[in-house]
């Protein structure tokens, strides 16, 4: 495998032309940023620029303008503040999916929600966009593989709900469908511009797409008796 930094010129242009655009929980604008949160907010750019592997406490020291002692006083080891950003960027994520992913009964205008909730975040969270891929290139702690299967089951619950409310196909597993729909989400996010160019001529053309993926057939309309 080639150096983690090698990667760097492979990664999306996009991700990597915003790279403070990150996703931890930020302080009011004016409330100053703890320590921790400076820590945090520079390991993520750090590890998205480098990967886990090729960072350093030392860089995100520099980053965050801060001893290193401070970030081992937080974080004894950089893979706990690797853990801590995966884990604030998921935390950020459900947070933010809540409505679709709660919603007991959820309808067209829940999914159709959803969908355009998760793909915003993707394009305008870059940094999330980076660390996804590095861990797909550097392998998934047993920690995040954890909190990946319980992030797992709560979405596939929802997708599931979906189904029994009749508003998503059902000639597939709702963790296929599931997958299906994230599946195309990601992939435009990350190779959209070489596809269809710098812009999209309107996000809801993107969202009807998507929406004809999964979306339960609409039954045909009986013809009028002659």
């Amino acid at each position: 495998m080639p150096h983690p930094r090698s990667v760097k010129s492979r990664l999306p242009r996009r991700v990597a032309s915003v790279p403070d655009a990150t996703v931890q929980l930020k302080p009011a604008p004016t409330a100053a940023p703890s320590a921790r949160d400076r820590i945090l907010h520079a390991a993520e750019v750090e590890f998205a620029e480098h990967g886990r592997g090729g960072s350093s406490v030392r860089a995100i020291a520099q980053r965050a303008g801060c001893a290193q002692s401070l970030i081992h006083h937080y974080f004894p080891t950089k893979e706990d503040l690797w853990m801590a950003v995966g884990a604030g960027i998921a935390d950020a994520f459900f947070q933010l999916e809540a409505p679709f992913l709660d919603d007991p009964r959820p309808d067209h205008e829940s999914i159709r929600r959803g969908i355009r909730l998760y793909w915003r975040f993707w394009r305008d969270h870059p940094t999330a966009a980076r660390i996804y891929l590095w861990r797909l290139l550097e392998g998934a702690t047993p920690e995040s593989l954890a909190r990946d299967q319980r992030h797992h089951e709560r979405s596939a619950a929802a997708f599931e709900r979906a189904q029994a409310a009749g508003t998503l196909r059902t000639d597939l597993p709702a963790p296929m469908v599931m997958n299906i729909l994230a599946g195309a989400i990601l992939h435009f996010c990350f190779h959209g511009r070489q596809i269809i160019g710098e812009t999209m001529e309107s996000e809801d053309v993107l969202v009807d797409a998507l929406m004809r993926l999964v979306l339960a057939p609409t039954p045909p309309v009986p013809s009028p008796p002659r």
